[in-house]
């Protein structure tokens, strides 16, 4: 993991940005490179801040290989690593790769992968357009607490509709 290039986002991000987490943002080059030696010794919300970081710039390789390590670590940010490596494999159309990160997220209690395969059936990203299969992957992610979702389902008729006229 590429340790020399400082990305531009710990200059200039929103004030909330990454403040859930019980470490602070870094403020100059020295307390970046402390929070890439935290990560490195497994400091598990370093590595998450380091993922997202380099995800927002888009430094999608180092940003993955943040995600990996998080998903092989089994860390409390694994279900939010599968999602976002599944975003990123998406990007680069490896759909397959991305469904099955989806799929072991949206098991792990998280609803963001179950939505996140609703959309691409509802939508025919990676996979043919079919409706029903949304309409299934839309119902466990809202059985998980996606309300986006359970109004989706509510008024499934009506977007299936718009979704066949184009709109």
């Amino acid at each position: 993991m590429n340790k020399h290039n400082v990305p531009s986002a710990i200059f200039n991000y929103p004030e909330d940005f990454l403040s859930a987490l019980s470490i602070p943002m870094p403020k100059n080059e020295n307390e970046y490179f402390e929070l890439v030696n935290k990560a490195n010794a497994g400091d598990q919300e370093a590595n998450w801040m380091l993922a997202v970081i380099q995800h927002t710039v888009g430094n999608y390789q180092e940003a993955s290989e943040r995600y990996h390590l998080s998903i092989s670590r089994n860390d409390k940010y694994k279900p939010e690593s599968m999602i976002n490596l599944g975003f990123i494999f998406e990007r680069e159309n490896k759909y397959a790769e991305a469904r099955s990160l989806f799929e072991l997220a949206g098991e792990s209690g998280h609803f963001e992968g179950y939505r996140t395969i609703g959309t691409n059936y509802l939508n025919g990203i990676g996979v043919s357009q079919d409706f029903n299969k949304a309409k299934e992957y839309y119902k466990k992610a809202s059985q998980l607490g996606c309300n986006e979702c359970t109004q989706f389902i509510n008024n499934w008729d009506e977007i299936v509709k718009l979704k066949k006229s184009g709109k």
